[in-house]
């Protein structure tokens, strides 16, 4: 992906996918963040967690780890 696309892909959140969430980010900005869900992933790129649970902003906490946790 080149640098282009990025600013192309920004582009389009401001004029297409911003506009549909604009309230929702009013009322984050508003009220503030109170997500009920913790979401502990990994840094894998191939994971986006929004997108395999279509949630909104502000519905979850992401937390992307790269690192192999050991329990022991």
């Amino acid at each position: 992906m080149d640098i282009d696309k990025l600013i192309k892909g920004n582009k389009k959140f401001q004029n297409v996918n911003f506009p549909k969430l604009e309230s929702k980010f009013d009322d984050l900005i508003e009220n503030g963040q109170k997500p009920t869900i913790l979401f502990v992933g990994c840094s894998d790129s191939r994971v986006v967690p929004d997108l395999i649970v279509d949630s909104k902003p502000g519905d979850m906490f992401i937390l992307r780890n790269n690192r192999i946790l050991r329990w022991r």
